[in-house]
């Protein structure tokens, strides 16, 4: 259970501090080139968006994918409004790395649920710590 859970606090505190940065970075205008949903196997019926887009940064032009540092599933009503957001030619805001200007979203920022997971992860890493601890003294 240790191991499980520090790699999962471990790969979401690397998302939420991405998503931290993020919320910092410049933006420029960009055009969606395609938008669509593509349904997932899950209990419910869920769609993750799958958008492009491009953008030009200093007269150098660049092509993006990601929607933000974190999939979400939607439902299908969520789909629809995303769908209707992101359109094929339509005007969005896209938010790029100052560094690596090929790493942008259009959604900068992460997910409350990030946190909350990555905090219910800390507390299991750090619960499965110290019961692995009194283990070994016994």
């Amino acid at each position: 259970m240790f191991v499980g859970a520090s790699i999962w606090c471990f790969y979401l505190g690397h998302i939420a501090i991405e998503g931290l940065k993020a919320s910092s970075w410049p933006s420029v205008e960009g055009v969606i080139t395609s938008a669509s949903a593509k349904p997932v196997e899950h209990s419910k019926e869920r769609y993750l968006i799958e958008v492009e887009y491009k953008y030009a940064i200093e007269h150098k032009s660049y092509t993006g994918n990601r929607l933000s540092n974190l999939n979400n599933l939607l439902d299908s009503s969520e789909k629809d409004i995303a769908l209707k957001r992101y359109a094929a030619d339509s005007s969005v805001k896209i938010y790029y790395d100052p560094n690596n200007h090929q790493n942008a979203y259009l959604i900068p920022g992460a997910d409350l649920v990030v946190y909350v997971l990555w905090l219910a992860s800390l507390g299991m890493a750090i619960f499965s710590a110290v019961s692995l601890t009194k283990l070994l003294k016994a």
